[in-house]
């Protein structure tokens, strides 16, 4: 008979089946019309040996398993006993060698897949599953750009042009806007890229603002009701991106840093704190050893070319009883939510959370296995912009299963466990272990509630 800690080693002890399972679970109930939306991409090829929805999926997979390029997928395919039976369960179609992925995407217009991401958050959003991640009533949405690609020669003909000391170089940079929630998702829900493929001839290359423009348009036209407050870094600190923000109906949260808007900025000097529109704070801290006091600054009522916003500024100052140390960063940011003693904590929060798209988002992305800085197509910028769409429609899924009480006991148990040691678990189990398809078919027939990490 086994302990009572062996029995609780056995139940910390992350088991690869069960987190495919879990896996299910999650498209089961969150994302039900994944396979209906991938079977209505078109198909403009003249030979078909594989559905859209195969196809599609594969490249899903590819990115949901962290497989971190097409060769170790179609070598899982070749040599693993039972990956493709596998893949048959979860998904229900057949597994295409990464080939025929390529061919396809070299013909599909990215904006179909790019619809099949919005439609997925739109499911999330009015079936309510975000509901509770609301900040004064609004979804905090991010913008933020990053690079993708970049070499010494230009690879697809449409790159971004820097020189420097160094030399020349070609960029690829994608305008990113994720939904993000307090306890750590950070769902995309729309994405451009920032390239010169807009126009044979220009005098100008593009850049973030103008991508910003037409990824507005996208999002009024995906989203024309949904309340939302952008949250943004100095470079949206501007007119035009303000007019913007006005002509929708959106509010903003935007970082102000020196030399940002300098008229305002002369005006804030003139403008010291006063006992009215500031206080400190202290709030709770995780280590014992530290204690946190955050002073709050806010001015009302400031005009930029015949806009009307608001100041907040947070002065935050560590300390840690342990060691002799301090720390103190000023946080300063614009708004034009209504700021008062009762609501500027919260914005000031909001606010921070703009760092999700980052360490949630693009860093993760990068370095979690996604391989986003990957070549998955060499040639054609049509295959590797599809391949992204399907990268951030894997993660999507993915942040539900590591954000899932499942996930999180299992971390919260063992401290030293690890996401990437989770994935590694789950993709033993595909390749090495038969899965069951009458818990499958169980999963598929029953009404499973997820709970996700509060935060």
């Amino acid at each position: 008979m086994l302990s009572n800690n062996s029995n609780q080693q056995q139940k910390n002890h992350p088991d690869g089946a069960e987190l495919v399972y879990q896996l299910r679970k999650v498209i089961h109930s969150h994302f039900p019309g994944l396979m209906k939306l991938l079977a209505a991409v078109p198909d403009h090829r003249k030979r078909r040996v594989y559905t859209p929805q195969e196809i599609i999926s594969a490249a899903i997979a590819l990115f949901s398993f962290k497989e971190q390029s097409r060769n170790a997928i179609n070598n899982d395919r070749q040599y693993s006993r039972e990956f493709s039976s596998n893949f048959e369960k979860l998904f229900h179609c057949r597994l295409p060698h990464q080939d025929s992925v390529q061919l396809f995407f070299k013909q599909l217009p990215p904006e179909k897949l790019s619809c099949v991401q919005t439609a997925l958050v739109r499911h999330l959003i009015e079936k309510r599953v975000l509901e509770r991640y609301r900040s004064q009533g609004y979804y905090t949405i991010v913008f933020d750009a990053s690079g993708v690609l970049s070499g010494s020669t230009d690879r697809y003909g449409c790159g971004l042009k820097r020189e420097s000391k160094t030399g020349v170089s070609f960029q690829y940079h994608v305008l990113e806007a994720r939904l993000v929630t307090h306890s750590g998702l950070c769902l995309p829900i729309a994405s451009e890229w920032i390239t010169n493929e807009q126009q044979a001839e220009y005098d100008k290359q593009d850049c973030e603002n103008k991508a910003f423009k037409r990824m507005a348009v996208k999002i009024k036209e995906d989203f024309p009701r949904l309340p939302i407050c952008i949250l943004a870094d100095a470079l949206y600190a501007n007119s035009p991106i303000m007019s913007v923000c006005e002509q929708y109906g959106w509010k903003y949260i935007i970082t102000l840093k020196d030399g940002n808007l300098p008229g305002v900025q002369r005006c804030l000097a003139d403008d010291p704190p006063t006992t009215c529109n500031s206080f400190i704070h202290k709030p709770k801290s995780d280590n014992q050893h530290q204690t946190i006091t955050q002073q709050y600054h806010w001015v009302n009522d400031l005009t930029h070319e015949k806009h009307w916003f608001h100041y907040i500024s947070c002065k935050e100052t560590i300390c840690n009883t342990h060691t002799p140390k301090t720390t103190t960063t000023r946080f300063v940011r614009i708004t034009n939510m209504e700021v008062n003693a009762d609501t500027v904590i919260r914005l000031s929060k909001a606010g921070r959370m703009r760092w999700k798209i980052e360490n949630e988002g693009f860093n993760t992305m990068k370095n979690g296995g996604y391989e986003l800085q990957h070549l998955f197509s060499r040639k054609c910028f049509n295959a590797q912009k599809n391949y992204y769409q399907c990268l951030l429609i894997a993660h999507t899924i993915n942040q539900f299963v590591e954000h899932s009480l499942m996930v999180q006991d299992l971390l919260a148990a063992n401290k030293k466990l690890t996401i990437k040691y989770l994935w590694q678990q789950l993709m033993e189990a595909i390749r090495g272990q038969c899965l069951c398809t009458q818990t499958i078919q169980r999963i598929e027939n029953t009404r499973h509630q997820i709970r996700l990490r509060s935060g």
